[in-house]
């Protein structure tokens, strides 16, 4: 017979990937919602959410005063379904603190030391039918809290240097992925950028300074996320009045800014369904461009992903060429809580 343990554990994985798997039919499909109200409506309009009203704003003087000011700082309310899975951390977290790295490994340690004490395998033939069923009863009384109280612990050290790690690697993940598939789409790209690496580095160790003076490189990056943000949208409950140009945003409104349609909008980008490095060559609207968000919660982390993913595709392209077949097009994405791939089939040659 299963333990209990198992099942319950079983169980509470299932759960978690069934919610994800909502959250991402649910974001998708908001995303293509957002895309056609915006088409519509124009600059400033609003979306309905569950039983929640969101502004969506798309102009840049609009969205700047928000994201710039205190009070458009909050976003822990907005982001309230993700808590289960993601808890409190950078994700969530409505203000930076840098938490204590000494209490936060120790607190992830207890919980899990607890875990495994529990998930371990058992002696068999140490109860009788009735104490194995009551023992089993403990477990799942006390599994329970366990899965509670890790985030509420999360809570109380705020921001850990794990979370914002994490949280730093899943964008590089996923960004990475994009620009290669986008440099397999485009071969011309490809030699061009893996031009620039061989005039760079030749056959050299790869050194930040170096990377730091690679402008096309940059400029491939800059527009794979332009096309394909990791967070495709920023959401904010404001709380203070927030006066725009045209109206004023009352305290407690929830607001929405679509980055996703923002950075394809012919508006702002001159054929902005097509992938164009060179775009990044001139200057252009500040605030067109926000992959990473801006004003008070800004990825701290920026800098530290460009040179993370650039270090991984100089050292692929200096041995392999990459091709697909297809166009930007037939490029199928997934949203949960970041942009991801789906369905990707390249071809890779050694060089």
């Amino acid at each position: 017979m299963r333990n209990v343990t198992e099942v319950t554990l079983f169980v509470v994985l299932q759960l978690s990937l069934y919610f994800l798997n909502i959250l991402n039919i649910c974001t998708s499909e908001l995303i293509d919602c957002i895309d056609a109200v915006i088409k519509k409506y124009g600059n400033l309009t609003r979306v309905i959410v569950g039983t929640d009203i969101f502004i969506v704003l798309t102009k840049p003087e609009d969205y700047k005063l928000v994201l710039t000011n205190v009070n458009g700082n909050y976003k822990s309310s907005v982001t309230q379904t993700w808590e289960a899975i993601l808890g409190d951390g950078i994700i969530r977290a409505s203000v930076t603190t840098v938490g204590i790295q000494g209490i936060a490994h120790k607190d992830e340690r207890d919980i899990l030391h607890k875990q495994k004490e529990y998930i371990s395998p058992r002696k068999p033939g140490n109860y009788t039918a009735l104490q194995y069923n009551n023992y089993n009863m403990t477990i799942i009384q006390e599994l329970k809290p366990i899965f509670y109280n890790y985030y509420d612990r999360v809570e109380q050290i705020r921001v850990n240097a794990s979370n914002k790690s994490y949280d730093i690697q899943n964008t590089i993940t996923e960004a990475t992925s994009f620009t290669m598939l986008m440099l397999a789409i485009h071969t011309d790209v490809q030699e061009k950028l893996r031009q620039e690496i061989l005039v760079t580095f030749n056959n050299d160790k790869i050194d930040v300074q170096r990377l730091l003076s690679m402008r096309y490189l940059y400029m491939v990056f800059q527009e794979t996320l332009r096309l394909f943000p990791v967070v495709p949208l920023i959401s904010r409950q404001l709380t203070g009045d927030i006066k725009l140009e045209s109206c004023t945003l009352p305290e407690g409104c929830y607001v929405m800014i679509p980055i996703f349609a923002i950075h394809r909008n012919p508006m702002y980008w001159y054929k902005p369904l097509e992938f164009i490095p060179e775009r990044f060559s001139s200057t252009r609207h500040r605030y067109t461009y926000i992959p990473f968000g801006m004003g008070l919660r800004d990825c701290i982390g920026q800098k530290y992903a460009f040179l993370f993913m650039a270090t991984i595709i100089v050292n692929l392209l200096r041995r392999f060429r990459f091709v697909t077949v297809g166009n930007l097009n037939d490029v199928k994405t997934t949203t949960d809580i970041v942009l991801r791939l789906q369905h990707v089939k390249m071809s890779i040659f050694r060089i």
